[in-house]
């Protein structure tokens, strides 16, 4: 397995580590897993170990009871974030997402013993990681735009200062943050809306405080 020990001792590219696990590893369900979803950094460390144990003659290892294994270790993970009381519609979509999530996880958690074969087991299992890297991706969004007051890859604001051109930018916005405030009143954790009202309410007070009128503030300015 001379082009495997190269792969192991190399840049550990995550394309051709998928191609050698095609070509030598035996799990149907890895297999699926490493060409159906996109890379992560579960998935590449469990690529790494996989190609290691074929490298070192072992591929016929119990992998159902490896993962299955990894999945109860990951049990409850303290990936804790207590609700504060926080008007923020980014943070507490990025809360309700969090909340849905962890839920589904503990549901997993308690069910991943009851099934009846090892498929069911893994098909789980696999879940539980990958819900348990969601709440990573949550975590980190939340912390980014604690420090940044933005979400990842958000676009900077042009700011208009041609009078006709500011009034009917400033209409657009009114409209712009009702329509976002009524997607959130039908899914509290719609982070995508959150983040574009409260791109568009920033946006809208840049203008207010330019006319001098008073700035709008959720649950207190009326629409």
């Amino acid at each position: 397995m001379d082009v495997i020990e190269a792969w192991l001792h190399g840049k550990k590219d995550y394309a051709t580590g998928v191609r050698l696990y095609m070509q030598h590893g035996t799990d149907p369900a890895f297999k699926k897993l490493f060409t159906t979803e996109a890379e992560t950094p579960f998935k590449k460390q469990k690529l790494f170990k996989l190609l290691q144990q074929i490298s070192q003659g072992s591929n016929s290892i119990e992998e159902t009871t490896q993962i299955i294994g990894d999945a109860q270790n990951q049990s409850n993970p303290t990936k804790s974030w207590r609700k504060v009381d926080n008007k923020d519609s980014v943070e507490s979509a990025l809360w309700g997402k969090y909340r849905l999530t962890h839920k589904q996880l503990d549901d997993l958690h308690s069910q991943l013993l009851l099934f009846n074969n090892d498929d069911d087991r893994k098909d789980a299992a696999f879940k539980i990681l990958r819900l348990d890297e969601e709440l990573d991706e949550i975590i980190a969004t939340r912390d980014h735009y604690r420090k940044e007051g933005k979400l990842p890859h958000t676009a900077a604001t042009e700011i208009i200062t041609d009078p006709f051109l500011m009034a009917n930018r400033i209409n657009a916005l009114k409209r712009y943050v009702r329509r976002e405030k009524q997607a959130l009143s039908k899914d509290g954790s719609n982070v995508k809306a959150a983040a574009r009202l409260q791109h568009y309410i920033d946006e809208l007070n840049i203008y207010l405080r330019k006319l001098n009128q008073p700035e709008y503030e959720l649950g207190k300015t009326e629409d």
